[in-house]
């Protein structure tokens, strides 16, 4: 397990499987949040759903490391490590119970800086719209971690 105390678990992490997961709240300058549209037609979990932008820690990877490269795969955004501030850590909620790091990082973002090459899809959306969409359940209680520490 990764050195988690500067993150704020959300429930008990104790029980983590074997794989790790870092992911990113990307916030706008319109206190818009960066989610990614999952893809509905694959075999993955939670299709179809919204979720943050990041993947799984490669063996000798740190957490910060996985989501600075995660975040340059996916969506072509380059973010310096120092940039993303620890904010959660939680299980994913299907039966790998991956140990889920959640970073954060406000950047001055916006679609046309977005090269998308994972997911059906991408959006900047408001705390309003967010509950108003299907999102991964861990995911979701990251998100209003975040909002309660700001």
């Amino acid at each position: 397990m990764h050195n988690i105390k500067n993150f704020v678990p959300l429930g008990n992490v104790e029980n983590a499987g074997k794989q790790t997961a870092a992911l990113v709240i990307i916030e706008d300058w319109h206190n818009r949040l960066l989610m990614q549209l999952r893809d509905a037609d694959k075999p993955i979990v939670y299709p179809g759903c919204w979720t943050l932008f990041g993947g799984g820690v490669e063996k000798g990877e740190t957490p910060q490391n996985a989501a600075i490269r995660e975040l340059n795969e996916e969506i072509g955004i380059c973010v310096f490590g120092e940039k993303l501030i620890p904010s959660a850590v939680t299980l994913s909620t299907d039966c790998r119970k991956e140990l889920i790091y959640i970073f954060s990082v406000k950047l001055d973002i916006s679609p046309k800086d977005i090269c998308l090459q994972e997911g059906a899809g991408f959006a900047f959306l408001d705390r309003k719209q967010l509950e108003k969409i299907n999102v991964i359940p861990y995911v979701s209680d990251a998100i209003e971690h975040y909002y309660s520490m700001r």
